[in-house]
């Protein structure tokens, strides 16, 4: 909802701007095209390439070595000169990656977003985001460029950690969450990518009812104020310039009024797709729904020249600039006093936001198979840690930290203290008791050099890159033999293998989706010692492990845990904590993912837990069950809610030994809704409804029949998109 005082101020700056102006305002620029050699701003490249002022400020955390407080005092430089030297002087948007926490040197590095869902834990989501918006803030950030909201089904698309999983409704409930945090602390969250990216989109049917759920959740219930559309198309037609997805769907169906923005150089990747040449591309853009181009003012600084010559329409590019001096007004960045970062030492991982990284970080590990081996107790035991990821901070990044970020866009190197970066062997050796030892030796390494690759489709700096690099980390040679001749010593053999910041993540490819390189070659040959192996699995996607679950004693999905990854490995090895993760996505069997090994929502704990007595009101439309834990040690279960084959509600209850709690999901007629390609309306549907509940998609605990009475009813948009939660 748009405020009146915010609706004046930008009218007030709309009538003194000029069209050169207006075009500034929908424009993007790198903080470091505006920096010299020591990373300081530079007022002669300001005056050059930014002499009518600048919308947004991009990326301008990830792309140098600047500490938090240098930073912020560039940001204060830049905005004084923009104030002080452009027309009307308004600040820049400074924005920012947020998937895992502020993209910033020394911010809290928090578990990757396909992690950190199988925590299915929606008020971590939301702490989590309050904490990083409070960090943007401090360095005048006012733009979060995530969530990433996109639902991906297979594990061959390398972007797949930067998403919440394949499902609509955890997707959604997270999403939400996400937002909600980053604007109570003053930062608007960016959902993306609208819509249907990364996953095959021509069927409408699924489009409209799964896909479109997360983005219409995210604007309808938590606000979402910013939107950006994918690189890919939808009905043949580039979603950046696509008049069909922008205004018939997002801002007429959806009921959107706020910004669009570009993907970082999306427009120009039309050339050749829907335009014919560039001056085609801003038009089509700006026309059909997109208001701002990212990352650098290449093609809409041609938009005043096309106003002129009539190839524009002035009513689209004047709402454009509305709506992005709107969205400057919410942020407090006009008038005469505007929202700007304060003096003072800046700590952008106080005691605090580490406190949520490691909760998070212990919420996002699933336990996948346990023989009974864990918990462990370490007391007098020689243990062998072997693996690429036994030592190596490489295994708790995700694509957006700003480890990755700088080390694989900017080549600069790795740095393990800014902040704290927790390996799996030094949580370890946190640990164990006096009498116990630990043993290293890596044994093999990820990947041989030559086999990453680049895949080009998407950012354009991709085609740019000459080559791939190994990242900066230090480690001797990996000894095969001397891993095999320590495991056969051991007590007990630790594999922590997977992907590194090269193997996943966007602009990255690798052939197939098993463990990469020799790993799972070393892996069973650490099985045929006869020692008990215990496979901790990091990376961005569920990877294909086949009959290596069958010889090792216990398997852990970490995936990019965040910075206290080592520790929270650790102490759930340990049984210091209990496991209560779910998958947010399928692990599958094999390469071609038609034999799912672990299914949706399946995670192990360490105690157990009984479903009773699943009881339906169909006059209230609720669904009233009884939890038990019936194990030895606390735990926290997710219960998770089925209506008709899918999941439309969840909750986590955490129990005592022997204790039962009752719990309540309320549902809505609308969780039944079916879209009608032929109305273009959503039409509910009567009669009987199949509820089950369940430790996951595959292990269903209590069934139940919902029956809704009376007639189909026509709507224009949704207003409940799943169940309320609750216990009692």
């Amino acid at each position: 909802m748009i405020q009146e005082h915010h609706q004046k101020q930008a009218e007030f700056y709309f009538s003194r701007l000029t069209d050169e102006a207006k075009a500034a305002q929908l424009c993007g620029i790198r903080s470091n095209a505006l920096m010299n050699e020591n990373f300081s701003l530079d007022p002669e490249k300001c005056r050059k390439l930014i002499p009518n002022g600048i919308g947004h400020l991009c990326q301008f955390a990830c792309s140098h070595p600047l500490s938090p407080d240098a930073l912020r005092n560039f940001v204060l430089e830049l905005q004084k000169w923009l104030r002080d030297n452009t027309p009307c002087g308004i600040p820049a948007a400074p924005q920012e990656e947020a998937i895992s926490g502020v993209a910033a040197r020394g911010a809290t590095v928090f578990p990757q977003h396909l992690g950190s869902a199988c925590s299915w834990n929606p008020d971590l989501i939301r702490r989590k985001n309050e904490a990083t918006a409070e960090s943007l803030r401090k360095l005048g950030g006012v733009l979060a460029l995530s969530p990433m909201i996109d639902l991906c089904h297979s594990a061959h698309w390398s972007r797949i950690e930067e998403s919440f999983g394949s499902d609509s409704c955890l997707t959604a409930v997270l999403a939400c969450a996400f937002v909600q945090g980053m604007h109570s602390r003053g930062v608007a969250a960016t959902i993306k990518h609208f819509a249907g990216y990364g996953s095959r989109n021509e069927n409408d049917q699924e489009f409209f009812e799964e896909m479109l759920l997360p983005h219409e959740a995210s604007i309808r219930l938590a606000g979402a104020r910013v939107v950006m559309p994918g690189y890919h198309s939808w009905h043949g037609v580039p979603c950046i310039a696509n008049k069909e997805l922008l205004h018939n769907v997002l801002r007429d169906l959806l009921g959107f009024d706020g910004l669009v923005i570009s993907d970082y150089g999306a427009i120009r990747l039309t050339i050749g797709v829907s335009a014919v040449d560039a001056a085609e591309a801003a038009i089509q853009s700006l026309l059909h729904g997109n208001d701002a181009e990212l990352p650098a003012p290449e093609l809409f600084s041609m938009l005043p020249k096309l106003l002129k010559a009539g190839r524009l329409p002035r009513q689209a590019f004047d709402a454009a600039v509305m709506r992005t001096l709107l969205f400057k007004a919410e942020a407090g960045l006009l008038g005469e006093s505007p929202v700007l970062p304060t003096s003072g030492p800046i700590d952008l991982n106080p005691p605090e936001h580490q406190t949520i990284a490691r909760e998070m970080a212990e919420q996002s590990i699933v336990l996948l198979k346990n023989d009974g081996i864990l918990p462990l107790d370490f007391s007098g035991r020689k243990i062998v840690l072997a693996g690429p990821n036994a030592n190596s901070i490489q295994a708790l990044l995700g694509d957006y930290t700003y480890h990755s970020l700088t080390s694989f866009w900017w080549h600069l190197p790795l740095d393990a203290s800014q902040p704290k970066l927790v390996t799996l062997e030094e949580g370890l050796r946190r640990i164990l008791p006096a009498d116990a030892e630990l043993l290293v030796e890596r044994g093999c390494d990820w990947e041989a050099k030559e086999k990453f690759e680049l895949d080009p489709h998407g950012d354009p700096r991709l085609l740019e890159l000459a080559h791939l690099h190994q990242t900066a980390e230090s480690f001797p040679p990996p000894d095969w033999e001397r891993a095999l001749t320590l495991a056969t010593e051991a007590d007990l053999i630790i594999a922590a293998v997977g992907e590194n910041i090269l193997l996943c993540g966007e602009g990255r490819k690798r052939p197939g989706i098993r463990l990469p390189g020799k790993q799972e070659e070393f892996v069973r040959k650490l099985t045929e010692t006869g020692k008990p192996v215990i496979l901790i699995i990091f990376g961005g996607r569920p990877q294909v492990i086949g009959d290596l679950a069958e010889r090792c004693s216990a398997v852990i999905q970490a995936f990019f845990p965040g910075q206290s990854g080592g520790d929270a490995v650790a102490d759930l090895l340990a049984g210091k904590i209990n496991f209560s993760a779910k998958l947010c996505v399928s692990a599958a069997m094999d390469e071609d993912e038609t034999v799912i090994q672990y299914p949706f929502g399946f995670g192990l704990s360490y105690t157990s837990y009984d479903y009773r007595t699943a009881t339906v009101c169909d006059e209230e439309n609720t669904v009233t069950l009884e939890i038990a834990n019936s194990g030895s040690i606390p735990g926290t279960e997710i219960v998770q809610l089925y209506l008709d084959g899918k999941l439309k509600g969840f909750g986590r209850v955490t129990l005592q030994p022997s204790e039962t709690r009752r719990i309540q999901f309320r549902l809505s007629p609308e969780l039944t809704v079916r879209w009608s390609p032929e109305s273009k309306r959503w039409r509910t549907v009567p009669g009987k409804h199949v509820i089950q509940i369940g430790a996951s998609s595959q292990d269903i605990r209590q069934s139940a029949v919902w029956n809704l009475p009376g007639e189909v009813h026509s709507l224009s948009r949704r207003s409940a998109f799943f169940a309320e939660f609750k216990e009692l």
